[in-house]
């Protein structure tokens, strides 16, 4: 059908010209050329008494387009394009502006499965798309095939292919331009090295030409490539066809850039193709596929939402409260702007924690039991939604940190397995890192700066000579293993006992791999000393911290070095009082 179409257009003299880019207009008068009429669609399916409107793209003229149709026993259309099936069949419906015309095929059917305008709206997002329960291209989708190129939609995935020289395009028209700080995100493979239009965003909503793109990511020749307004630039990520990647663009419209990450990983900011003179402003169509020679992408999921603006800032998430007694502790966070907040209490915490007109005052009645509770506060604008969790740790008594046998994971702790393994198995908390290396490690957050003295116990073995980070505690805020926020650190590596004391790392004692020692740390915070006993044998007296901190409150334990294994038995940190200290 496009081959007779394409005749038909070449009989009446079809041109096509491409309008200047100019602000947001859709339309443009070029001083006299010649006018072009392009209609999106140039075959539709539909059912009888369906309805759909034909969106067409008029330059070089200012004559209003009119809709015709070849029968309309089968297929009607109104003067603003749209069509309405009444009976089994085929019609030709033309549109005409100019001395020039375009057409589509209409095809009126009630047999197999035809798509109806049923576009998932999802809260949150300006597009959603997960293609699961299709088993056809969505009909809110504008679509166009030509030569070969086909459009499929099987197990929950849409695939857009070309054969030989074919075309495969599918575009979204959003309700409105888009603004701001916008996300896009998509699940994608390709099947070949031709160029293949990944994520391509219009102006208006009657853009198909090149001078209409904005921001544009595509996959060619074995790479991720970006348009900057002079041209393609090289690659800046290569890719294996018939593999995964997950894409996220996060436009930002009014600075005219984008930033991308694939997999999770980062890459530099990009240049939008289009910028300057408000054409930023004026982004509205998503559109993907391929023009090019045996191509072929499959999406598993399109996404595209605004990023919120709302922000919630807070150096510290974990508190303490001690057990028996009422107890206040108050959230240090800021929002940004005016959001509004609430505070939801986790269910445990509903019957004894109470939460203050202010948002930040948790109160906690005597006879809560110690546990963990948690906090999550959610502050709220036009512009979207932040979340952030805190946790409140309510102690059985005043000294007691941590005391867990791991019998279960300490409902404060949390694994983090970089490529490895971080498990509570038979009573035991097992870290292993693999051979590709990868940083394995499990936190806590005591929920105070420790202070005093602090006396650390715990059972381990070693089962491999590479560094292992035995007893690692960190100023407040540290997320992981970073040493410039370390301030005491214990380690095993080669079968030895090791310690920091701020210069290097110094040797303590014989710790053999493969067999199970007890230790024994007591941190001196007014002192700023660390000693140290393995197996009930002193091995260190009144060392030297590693650095001397009255913020430190998280324990990391675990390795990021290769074929590291660790198991603790127990861990216990207590403060050490006059009445305690041995």
């Amino acid at each position: 059908m496009r081959k007779l179409l394409g005749t038909l257009a070449l009989v009446l003299g079809l041109s096509v010209a491409v309008a200047p880019l100019a602000a947001c207009d859709d339309t443009g008068d070029n001083g006299g050329s010649s006018a072009s009429v392009v209609l999106e669609s140039t075959d539709l399916v539909l059912r009888p008494g369906e309805e759909r409107k034909l969106n067409v793209q008029v330059d070089g003229t200012q004559e209003t387009p009119v809709w015709d149709t070849d029968d309309a026993k089968i297929a009607e259309v109104s003067s603003d394009g749209t069509v309405k099936a009444v009976a089994e069949g085929s019609a030709v419906v033309s549109v005409t502006a100019g001395g020039k015309s375009d057409f589509c095929q209409i095809t009126v059917t009630s047999q197999g499965d035809v798509s109806v305008d049923d576009e998932e709206k999802v809260e949150g997002y300006l597009y959603y798309e997960d293609f699961d329960d299709r088993t056809s291209v969505p009909a809110y989708l504008r679509t166009s095939t030509a030569s070969g190129g086909s459009i499929t939609v099987e197990n929950g995935e849409m695939t857009l292919a070309t054969n030989g020289a074919g075309t495969a395009f599918a575009s979204y028209l959003f309700d409105e331009m888009l603004t701001g700080k916008i996300v896009a995100e998509a699940r994608v493979k390709v099947a070949s090295t031709s160029f293949s239009n990944v994520l391509f965003f219009y102006r208006g909503d009657m853009g198909y030409s090149n001078d209409d793109i904005i921001a544009c990511l595509g996959m060619d020749a074995g790479g991720f490539k970006n348009h900057n307004g002079s041209g393609w630039q090289g690659s800046f990520l290569s890719y294996s066809v018939d593999t995964w990647y997950e894409i996220r663009m996060e436009l930002d419209i009014g600075e005219g850039k984008y930033g991308i990450s694939i997999n999770g990983t980062d890459y530099a900011d990009q240049t939008f193709r289009k910028r300057g003179d408000g054409v930023e402003d004026c982004i509205r169509l998503l559109k993907f596929g391929t023009d090019k020679a045996d191509a072929g992408l499959t999406y598993d999921y399109i996404r595209v939402y605004r990023e919120s603006s709302v922000e919630i800032t807070a150096d510290k998430t974990t508190y303490t409260a001690v057990a028996g007694s009422e107890a206040t502790v108050t959230l240090d966070y800021k929002v940004s702007g005016g959001a509004s907040v609430t505070v939801t209490p986790s269910a445990n915490a509903q019957q004894y924690a109470t939460v203050g007109a202010d948002n930040k005052t948790i109160s906690f009645a005597a006879n809560t039991p110690a546990g963990v509770y948690t906090f999550t506060v959610k502050a709220e604008d036009a512009t979207g939604s932040a979340e952030q969790v805190f946790t409140v740790i309510v102690r059985a008594d005043a000294n007691t940190l941590l005391d867990t046998d791991f019998s279960e994971l300490p409902a404060a702790m949390t694994l983090h397995e970089g490529n490895g393994s971080a498990e509570v198995v038979n009573g035991e908390l097992q870290i292993k890192t693999p051979s590709g290396g990868g940083a394995v490690y499990a936190r806590y957050d005591f929920g105070e700066a420790l202070s005093g003295k602090v006396q650390a116990e715990t059972r381990f073995m070693a089962t491999s000579p590479d560094f292992v980070n035995l007893l690692f505690l960190y100023r407040e805020g540290a997320q992981s293993i970073d040493a410039s926020k370390c301030t005491n650190s214990v380690a095993v590596q080669d079968g030895n006992l090791k310690y920091h004391n701020g210069s290097g790392w110094q040797t303590l004692a014989a710790a053999s791999d493969d067999e199970w020692h007890d230790l024994r740390v007591l941190l001196d915070y007014d002192a700023g000393t660390i000693s140290i006993w393995l197996d009930d044998v002193q091995v260190l007296d009144g060392g030297v911290m590693r650095a001397q901190s009255d913020d430190t409150s998280v324990l990391i334990v675990g390795s990021d070095k290769k074929n590291c294994s660790l198991t603790y038995d127990y861990l216990r940190f207590t403060k050490v009082t006059e009445a305690t200290e041995e």
